[in-house]
């Protein structure tokens, strides 16, 4: 199915809102997208942890930024969302470090991280899902390596960061695409594939073809972000609070989930999280370079005026992540600085359901948020991966 026109490289710049004191975590922000929403957030006064593999790359990236003179502050930290094991030593890092900030404080560049006072603890006012891959080939053997990027390293992230996020207003932002109108997504019933490093759930409707590998991948940021919504979204936190469960279908105004086929999740009672899945269109990030041969990169040219720059596809992701009109409001799927009706299957609450706990087998966490934050205890052993090719936007 395709998505509804969009215009091509238009996109409303977001509102001037203040973040001075917040924290925020970003992932993939060595150039890109990433960049210009850690540029975006620091413009307004935010504290950035830009999370990176490319640690060198990383620093490079974050000595630009302070160079500009922004508001904000930023710092660099290691993370490497093919590999479980980087994921829970990041994730424990950060809550560590938030435990030792002063509150409101963003963390002061590099001083939490170097070990530095003890604070009375902070918490994390936003987590921007950033980093992917795309066009990358599968190994022989190997899980596919769109759904260990783009899905299950931001699942175990999100999931291992929920303790730490700020209730009633912390943020979720995953960067998803339009393209997922395209993915569809079966899952076995088994727990996946390579349980650890560049580990993948099992899909039924497996296909060679790196685009509608890439499309799937989109397709489970957006199940899970609705799954997500679902559990610690303001409507969930509305019913917790009315003390009842009869808003099974509320996930807010406008074009979002579909009736809910489940009621609310047990666990840990919601946090009022605002978990948005944006698109940032089509954006010139390099990737035509890895994906066009040679001889063909002379078509980069005559689709530049359809192509966004990195920092119009940012504006959306900025805005998720900070815009005071979003706050209190769940909204699945935005575009262009609004809310955009995602794909059917997208809006499927048994399979957004069925991922979720796909995804919390094959990384070893409870499927219900008891202990959320505790499970990296439980997770599989995993070995790092130096993956040749692979690289985050």
């Amino acid at each position: 199915m395709a998505p509804p026109a969009a215009a091509g490289a238009t996109s409303a710049a977001p509102p001037e809102e203040d973040m001075a004191g917040r924290y925020c975590i970003v992932t993939g922000c060595n150039g890109g997208i990433g960049y210009q929403v850690a540029r975006g957030l620091m413009a307004r006064g935010a504290h950035v942890v830009m999370a990176c593999r490319n640690r060198g790359a990383c620093e490079a990236a974050a000595e630009g930024l302070r160079a500009e003179g922004l508001r904000g502050t930023c710092a660099c930290r290691s993370l490497d969302l093919t590999d479980l094991d980087s994921v829970r030593a990041f994730a424990a890092q950060q809550r560590a470090e938030l435990a030792r900030a002063e509150p409101g404080a963003g963390a002061g560049a590099d001083a939490a991280g170097a070990g530095g006072g003890a604070g009375r603890g902070r918490a994390l006012d936003v987590l921007v899902n950033n980093a992917g891959v795309m066009g990358v080939p599968r190994p022989p053997g190997s899980p596919e390596p769109h759904l260990a990027a783009n899905h299950t390293g931001p699942y175990l992230l999100t999931r291992l960061l929920l303790p730490a996020l700020a209730p009633g207003s912390g943020r979720v932002v995953t960067v998803a695409s339009r393209a997922h109108f395209w993915g569809g997504l079966r899952l076995r019933g088994g727990a996946g594939a390579g349980a650890g490093a560049g580990a993948a759930p099992e899909v039924e409707d497996d296909t060679h073809n790196w685009f509608f590998q890439y499309a799937r991948s989109k397709l489970c940021n957006v199940l899970f972000t609705a799954e997500l919504q679902r559990r610690h979204g303001h409507a969930a936190a509305a019913r917790a609070a009315a003390g009842t469960a009869a808003g099974e279908a509320a996930g807010g105004s406008g074009p979002g989930l579909r009736e809910a086929a489940a009621p609310p999740a047990k666990g840990a009672s919601p946090l009022g999280l605002g978990c948005y899945a944006v698109s940032p269109g089509f954006v010139d990030t390099g990737i035509f370079r890895h994906l066009l041969p040679s001889w063909a990169q002379w078509l980069r040219a005559p689709l530049r005026p359809l192509v966004r720059s990195p920092e119009q596809g940012a504006r959306v992701v900025v805005w998720a992540a900070c815009s005071s009109s979003l706050q209190g409001r769940d909204a699945l799927f935005l575009h262009d600085c609004r809310e955009m009706q995602a794909s059917p299957a997208a809006r499927d609450p048994r399979l957004a359901a069925e991922l979720w706990r796909a995804s919390a087998a094959l990384t070893g966490l409870p499927e219900e948020e008891e202990g959320e934050g505790e499970g990296a205890a439980r997770g599989v052993r995993t070995e790092s991966t130096s993956g040749g090719g692979k690289g985050t936007r």
